[in-house]
């Protein structure tokens, strides 16, 4: 039977399906819990460290400031311009 489970390629098919279009979605995993290093408040907003993110495994797609992933999940429209981080010439 293969590396299928019990209810067979069909069904995993219309489930995978069913996820690219948007009709059914997977959980995101469970994030690490956190710790004083790993974050700092700016203006009252929590700021999460590179070392967080990094800790947490993938972009999430909310444009963090300290996003290691070079914002991969995250629309091409809602991207920080480099100009504006720190030390950009």
């Amino acid at each position: 039977m293969g590396s299928h489970s019990c209810f067979g390629p069909r069904l995993c098919f219309a489930i995978l399906s069913a996820i690219r279009d948007n009709r059914i979605t997977v959980p995101e995993p469970t994030p690490p819990a956190l710790s004083s290093d790993d974050y700092y408040l700016e203006n009252g907003l929590l700021v999460f460290t590179a070392a967080y993110l990094l800790k947490r495994g993938y972009c999430c797609g909310n444009a963090c400031r300290h996003c290691p992933y070079n914002y991969a999940n995250v629309p091409f429209d809602h991207r920080p311009d480099p100009a504006d981080e720190p030390g950009a010439a």
